[in-house]
């Protein structure tokens, strides 16, 4: 399995290795102006929404499936600009999940601070205990 450095530039390459010194030796000034590549970014990224084993595919650069009829594994080429597109997808997802949150928060607090709080919550909430109901 290819190393996460293979994917760097040698420039950048060559700064994550001094970085890497550096933050074994407790100093932690290399990160003042420091860029993480876009590769590196990217598999981070997708690691963060999708888990360690998305990590693993990058790095090995192929998907392995299984073809239950035959019995066979196949390898399915898996490039950066699909692991991108996978990030823009979680993002919105991730994004999506702020703005419900933020609304069940606005109505939360709204009903709060009014007269009639249970009632307020339960109006308020109508919209989205229906989407769950359905």
């Amino acid at each position: 399995m290819p190393n996460l450095l293979d994917m760097m530039s040698e420039e950048d390459r060559k700064k994550s290795k001094e970085a890497f010194k550096q933050r074994m030796a407790g100093d932690v000034s290399f990160r003042r102006g420091q860029k993480i590549p876009p590769e590196i970014y990217i598999t981070a990224e997708l690691g963060y929404y999708y888990g360690w084993g998305a990590i693993e595919t990058v790095k090995r650069g192929y998907v392995e499936t299984f073809d239950e009829n035959t019995g066979k594994k196949h390898k399915q080429l898996f490039t950066m600009e699909e692991a991108c597109i996978l990030v823009e997808a979680a993002r919105k997802i991730w994004y999506s999940e702020l703005v419900n949150t933020s609304r069940g928060t606005m109505v939360a607090t709204g009903s709060a601070l009014s007269k009639s709080p249970s009632k307020n919550f339960q109006r308020g909430m109508e919209k989205y205990i229906k989407e769950v109901n359905t």
